[in-house]
């Protein structure tokens, strides 16, 4: 946006008119009609809250060369993916596991577990790890920082509400 915050996604936002009309009163004006513009004043005026303002399915990658922090961050339910992998060349995302397996991991580790618990269980499947060791997943709801400091420190920015939970 302004050369120190950089914007990546694959979004579709559902209130964008609310979001304009924000930016609006916070005195910016619009040079085009990108979510990534959206986001990046979102996020330069409410850090990792920008989210909070955002609804809709949405994989957002934002880049801070000021902070030289990312945020990796996925929509509220999980409609869009997301997966990630730290390297020795750095942190790596896609919407696609099979984008970082064929461009950055050249020995693939199978993590058995992962791959067997939909056969071995009625559960639901494992929402953080994938079949291959090294490539996580960002959960629903799951904001991801990354900084040279901290590694990855995930959070939820949002959780489902049980309406079953009072039930005897």
């Amino acid at each position: 946006y302004d050369n120190e915050i950089y914007v990546v996604t694959d979004t579709y936002i559902t209130n964008k008119e609310l979001i304009k009309e924000k930016i609006d009163s916070l005195g910016y004006k619009l040079t085009s009609n990108l979510n990534e513009e959206l986001i990046a004043i979102l996020y330069k005026e409410f850090n990792k809250g920008f989210v909070e303002f955002i609804e809709g399915a949405f994989a957002i990658i934002i880049y801070d060369a000021k902070t030289k922090k990312m945020y990796i961050v996925r929509d509220r339910i999980g409609e869009k993916t997301l997966y990630y992998a730290e390297m020795p060349c750095g942190v790596v995302c896609s919407t696609e596991l099979k984008s970082i397996l064929k461009q950055f991991i050249h020995t693939p580790q199978i993590n058995y577990e992962a791959l067997l618990s939909p056969v071995r269980f009625t559960g639901g499947i494992d929402k953080r790890n994938t079949f291959i060791e090294q490539i996580k997943r960002v959960e629903p709801g799951e904001i991801i920082v990354i900084s040279n400091e901290a590694g990855a420190l995930r959070d939820k920015y949002w959780e489902r509400k049980r309406t079953y939970d009072n039930v005897e």
